[in-house]
Order: structure tokens, then sequence, then C-alpha cells
């Protein structure tokens, strides 16, 4: 489910972006966050949303919150450190990510 959300929020903010290019980006970045524990994961975490604020506009960046809400609930748990992670991209990122953490 997960899966489908990605590749849905990603078609939609970058058109021309391909269903396989994001897909395995998915993957990679899966891979690698699950390599990673305690400050390696928080700074590679860090790392990724300084890029993110580096090659997004404003527009694209409050266009990914609600997107990443729906991520965070598509598979209908909603894990500690997905709010963890959620909490870092909200301040690094200057957006809100609202989810129903009862799920």
């Amino acid at each position: 489910e997960e899966r489908k959300v990605w590749l849905r929020a990603i078609g939609e903010i970058f058109p021309e972006f391909s269903e396989t290019r994001a897909d395995k980006f998915l993957k990679d970045a899966q891979i690698s966050l699950n390599t990673k524990s305690g400050a390696d994961r928080i700074n590679y975490i860090l790392d990724i949303l300084n890029r993110i604020k580096t090659l997004l506009t404003n527009e694209q960046l409050q266009e990914l919150s609600p997107k990443l809400s729906e991520l965070i609930e598509a598979d209908g748990i909603v894990m500690t450190s997905e709010m963890e992670i959620a909490k870092l991209i909200e301040e690094n990122l200057n957006i809100s990510i609202v989810v129903d953490e009862k799920i």
C-alpha cells in the first residue's frame, strides 16, 4: 500500500519522473534507512531533508505535506519511528504533517 501511495505522490509532484525510477528510489532509500540506527539514521534523514529544501520550491514542499501524511497512514499502522521522522520533516521543511495516530 505504501508503494502505491509513494508512486502516486511522485507522479503528481514530478510528472516527468518514471514509475521505475521512483520505485528504485524508494527501495534504495528503504535499504539505506534500514541499515542505519541512532545518530547515523538521524543524520541521514537530515541530509535528505537539506537536499529536498535545495531542490524543491515552496509550492512543491506544500504539495508534499498531505502526501507524506497519506504515506505514513498508508499501511494502516502509524509507527513511533514514522512519527519521529515526520517531526523532523516538519521542523526542517517548515510544513505540517497531519497523521491520525489512532490508526
